[in-house]
C-alpha cells in the first residue's frame, strides 16, 4: 500500500483495496481454505504481537 501512494491518492489505493484485493483475499481463503492444509498459522492482527498456532493431522 505504501508504495502505491507514490502514483495514487489515498483515496484511490484504498478503494482499490476494498474493492479489489479484500474481495480477492475473502474468495481465496472461502475457496482454497489455506488454514485448514496448513501445519503454522500465523494471525497477525497484531504486527507487534503475531499469535503462531501449530496444528498436527
Amino acid at each position: 500500500m505504501f508504495r502505491e501512494r507514490r502514483v495514487s491518492s489515498r483515496a484511490d489505493v484504498e478503494r482499490r483495496w476494498r474493492h479489489r484485493y479484500i474481495p480477492s483475499q475473502q474468495l481465496y481463503f472461502a475457496t482454497a481454505r489455506p488454514t485448514q492444509h496448513a501445519d503454522i498459522v500465523v494471525h497477525n492482527d497484531e504486527p507487534q504481537r503475531p499469535v503462531w498456532e501449530t496444528r498436527t493431522r
